[in-house]
C-alpha cells in the first residue's frame, strides 16, 4: 500500500482531513505530523491512531542531543522561524530534537510523499530530510497565481520547481492562455485586511493576546514568550497608526511617463522571503542596491504590500525616502499600470515579477523561483547589480535570454481546482473540488 505524510497546517488541517479520508479510501494510508494539541486532537479523533501522529513541541529544557545523521542548517533555520528566532536556546533545542524524531517517523512510517509547507523550521527539516536520503519526496500543494483556479505540487525547500507525474505529464495539453488575472484569493485577502485595521478588529486582538486563545504551550509555532509577543504586537499596532502620515506619491500620467524601475516590498516576516527569499531578507539593502545602478534620470517606485502595512518603522520609510529620485507610492497603485509603465520590476520572490513576465517586462528575482525560467524574468544577485554598467545593461542581457514555454510549462505541471485554507476560501471543501484534488494526488502514484 502506498503511503502519503501530512503536515498540520492550523486552518488546512480540515481541508487536509477530507482529502486524507478520501485517499485511505483509495487505498493510500496516511500518517501525520503536528505541532499543535488542538490539531492533534483534531486528527486523532478523526480516526488516526496515535502511532501514526508525530506530535513535535518545545522541550522544557534547553539541553539537546546533538543530531548529525543529515548535514542541517541549523543556524539558517533558527534565523527563518518568525517564532524560534525569539528564544535561542530553547530553539536550538528543539530543532535538533525534532530533527531526530522526524527522521525515525519517516523511517518507521516509510510514506512515498510528504506534503507540507516551507513555512516553519519542522517543514524545512522535514524537506532536507527526504532530499538527504533520497528516498521520499516532500511536496508542497499551493496555488501557481497565473492562471487562478490551477495549482500545483512545488518541489522540497526551495520549490524554485513544480513536480509532475508521469500520468500528468503524458496528457494533451491545450491551448489555453496565462491571463494576468487576479486570484479570488486576493479580493478575499483584500477584504480581511480592511476588517483587520477597524477597532473591532484590534479590541480583539488585544483579547487573544491576553486570553492565549488557540495558543497550545509548546506550539513551536507560536512566541511563548508574553513580553516578546507584546512587543512585536505592539509595535505592529502602533506601525499602522504612524503609516497614515507616511508621505505616499499618487500616482499621476507624469510620473508614469518617467523612466523608472518598480521594487515591490515583501510581507515580512513571511516565509516568501524569510525562507525562500533567506540571504536576501534585508529589503533596505536590496532597495539600496537596485538605486546605486538607476541610470542618469532615472527613477526608483518603492510600492508597500497592502498586506505588510504594520510591518515595518517609519524609520524604514524616511531611509528610502531619502534616495534621491526615490518615491513610495501608495500601495492602493494598481500594479498592473506600474508594470506596464517601467523599465523593469525587481523583487526578492514576488509574484508581481511572473506578472510582469506574462506582460512582457523585463523582472528581476533575488532568488530563484520556478517563473525564472520563463522570458523577461531572471534570478540575479548582488553582484549582477554590481558588475553591470547600470540597470540598462540588465534589462538589455535579459531580453535576449533563452526561455522555456510558459503555457506548456505552467498547464502540464498544475492542476485545476483550488487548494488553500478554509479561512481563505470555505469553498474548497465542496465536493466538486475534493474530487479534483484527490485526483491529483492520486496522480502521484501513477509514474
Amino acid at each position: 500500500m502506498n503511503k502519503y505524510c501530512l503536515i498540520a497546517n492550523y486552518h488546512l488541517t480540515p481541508l487536509q482531513i477530507k482529502l486524507a479520508k478520501s485517499l485511505e479510501r483509495l487505498n493510500i494510508s496516511v500518517c501525520w505530523i503536528v505541532v499543535n494539541e488542538r490539531l492533534y486532537s483534531l486528527i486523532h479523533n478523526s480516526g488516526w491512531a496515535s502511532c501514526d501522529i508525530l506530535y513535535l513541541s518545545l522541550p522544557s529544557s534547553n539541553s539537546f542531543k546533538t543530531f548529525t545523521e543529515a548535514p542541517l542548517k541549523f543556524n539558517d533555520l533558527l534565523i527563518a522561524d518568525r517564532a524560534l528566532r525569539h528564544d535561542v536556546k530553547i530553539g536550538i533545542a528543539y530543532l535538533h530534537t525534532i530533527a531526530d524524531k522526524i527522521n525515525n517517523f519517516l523511517k518507521d512510517q516509510k510514506p512515498n510523499f510528504i506534503f507540507g509547507e516551507i513555512t516553519w523550521a519542522h517543514e524545512r527539516i522535514t524537506a532536507a530530510l527526504c532530499k538527504f536520503h533520497g528516498d521520499k519526496t516532500y511536496l508542497s500543494p499551493h496555488t501557481v497565481r497565473f492562471p487562478a483556479g490551477r495549482w500545483g505540487f512545488f518541489i522540497g525547500e526551495d520549490q524554485t520547481d513544480l513536480y509532475i507525474s508521469q500520468h500528468k505529464n503524458n496528457q494533451v495539453i491545450t491551448n489555453d492562455s496565462l491571463e494576468v488575472v487576479q486570484p479570488a484569493y486576493v479580493k478575499r485577502n483584500d477584504e480581511l485586511i480592511k476588517h483587520a485595521r477597524t477597532l473591532r478588529a484590534r479590541i480583539s486582538r488585544i483579547r487573544r493576546f491576553l486570553t492565549r486563545e488557540n495558543i497550545s504551550s509548546g506550539d513551536p509555532t507560536h512566541i511563548q514568550s508574553r513580553a516578546a509577543t507584546l512587543k512585536i504586537a505592539g509595535a505592529e499596532e502602533i506601525n499602522r497608526v504612524l503609516y497614515r502620515f507616511v508621505n505616499r506619491t499618487e500616482i499621476s500620467p507624469e510620473m508614469l511617463a518617467r523612466p523608472f524601475v518598480l521594487y515591490a516590498l515583501h510581507k515580512q516576516p513571511e516565509s516568501s522571503i524569510d525562507v525562500l527569499g533567506r540571504y536576501y531578507e534585508d529589503q533596505l539593502s536590496i532597495i539600496r542596491a537596485v538605486w546605486r545602478t538607476l541610470p542618469a534620470g532615472w527613477f526608483l517606485y518603492i510600492k508597500e504590500h497592502s498586506n505588510a502595512i504594520g510591518d515595518r518603522s517609519m524609520s524604514f520609510y524616511r531611509k528610502v525616502q531619502k534616495l534621491p529620485n526615490t518615491y513610495l507610492v501608495s500601495e492602493k497603485a494598481p500594479a498592473a499600470n506600474l508594470i506596464k509603465a517601467s523599465k523593469a520590476v525587481f523583487t526578492i520572490t514576488g509574484s508581481i515579477a511572473y506578472e510582469a513576465a506574462l506582460m512582457g517586462k523585463p523582472s528581476f528575482t533575488f532568488a530563484p523561483m520556478f517563473f525564472n525560467r520563463f522570458k523577461f524574468c531572471k534570478e540575479i544577485t548582488i553582484n549582477s547589480l554590481r558588475n553591470c554598467t547600470d540597470l540598462r545593461e540588465l534589462i538589455a542581457l535579459e531580453n535576449t535570454r533563452a526561455i522555456e514555454d510558459p503555457e506548456k510549462y505552467v498547464f502540464s505541471h498544475s492542476f485545476e481546482g483550488v487548494f488553500t485554507d478554509v479561512f481563505t476560501d470555505p469553498n474548497v471543501m465542496q465536493n466538486e473540488n475534493m474530487e479534483k484534488l484527490t485526483e491529483a494526488f492520486l496522480n502521484l502514484n501513477r509514474n
